[in-house]
């Protein structure tokens, strides 16, 4: 199955939140590993936790919108394998320190700097997240972009079998 998001009005846009949202936390229960391929990666406003509704999955979030840096960080701690295939650019350098800064140590996490990468995708065993869309703010929040959610196992297969063909990691964070 595959369903896709509009991004360019505020309905798509909470769309495209809910559903990357609830992908990377359904992780806290399967411990599946997670890949986000993207040439930029700033932070953004991710999770609405206003009313403390994912509490009893996620204790340490507040009552306020979570970060999609504190979602990736808190996987890494709960035991996600998370890789992140980027490019070694300027505006992915705040979002990157970050992830080292509070996961110094750990090796759940790695990096893979990918100069000529265009790709865009998300992928869990449970679904691939793919289009034009780059993990920013921008890209979230204000520029029209287009994503397909594929739940087809043989697509997520054919995705995982391609990823790590593709990109090739020196060691962790």
């Amino acid at each position: 199955m595959a369903r896709q998001i509009f991004l360019n009005q505020a309905l798509g846009r909470r769309q495209f939140k809910d559903v990357l949202g609830s992908l990377l936390l359904s992780n806290f229960l399967t411990k599946d590993e997670v890949w986000l391929v993207s040439p930029w990666i700033t932070d953004f406003e991710l999770i609405d936790n206003s009313v403390s509704q994912w509490n009893a999955l996620v204790s340490n979030f507040d009552a306020r919108y979570i970060r999609f840096s504190e979602v990736l960080i808190s996987l890494a701690r709960a035991g996600v394998r998370i890789y992140v295939v980027t490019r070694d650019d300027p505006i992915n350098t705040p979002f990157l320190s970050n992830l080292k800064y509070q996961l110094a140590g750990s090796d759940l996490v790695s990096i893979c700097f990918k100069q000529s990468l265009h790709t865009k995708g998300i992928l869990c065993r449970e679904a691939f997240i793919e289009g034009s869309l780059n993990l920013t703010y921008s890209g979230v929040e204000a520029n029209d972009e287009t994503v397909v959610l594929h739940t087809d196992p043989q697509i997520i297969s054919n995705a995982f079998l391609e990823f790590k063909q593709q990109y090739t990691f020196d060691g962790s964070i």
